[in-house]
């Protein structure tokens, strides 16, 4: 027979998150391998999270476009629209592809830091 929880019992908790600072490292070296990117792959990675990006939001499309749910169920055919965009999001993310709002966020870290190509590219201009 299978014993029941001891509600009793302190649950033990585990935090696997990253510190703020370990964090902001992360993200730094992230701009640094961003500004060593190659052109043709940073070209590629673009174009294909925009074409997935597109495909979430046909999607969101198709399923707004439903002309019995716009006059029968209209909160529902929100509803499905907010489940069905994240998808892409995450299907951007999985594949490895690459946002550019991604880039503007870890671009500048990896610059602030010195550890990115763009300080030493403003320095050679002065």
């Amino acid at each position: 027979m299978a014993m029941a929880y001891p509600y009793n019992q302190p649950i033990e908790v585990i935090h696997n998150a990253y510190t703020p600072q370990q964090t902001t490292e992360i993200a730094s070296r992230m701009g640094a391998a961003k500004a060593r990117m190659r052109i043709d792959k940073i070209m590629t990675s673009g174009f294909m999270a925009g074409a997935i990006l597109a495909f979430a939001c046909a999607a969101v499309s198709v399923v707004n476009t439903a002309p019995w749910y716009q006059e029968n169920a209209p909160g529902v055919i929100k509803l499905f629209a907010a489940l069905i965009f994240p998808f892409g999001l995450v299907a951007i993310v999985l594949t490895g592809a690459d946002l550019c709002t991604g880039s503007f966020m870890v671009s500048p870290r990896g610059s602030l830091d010195s550890v990115s190509v763009f300080p030493k590219t403003k320095s050679s201009c002065q």
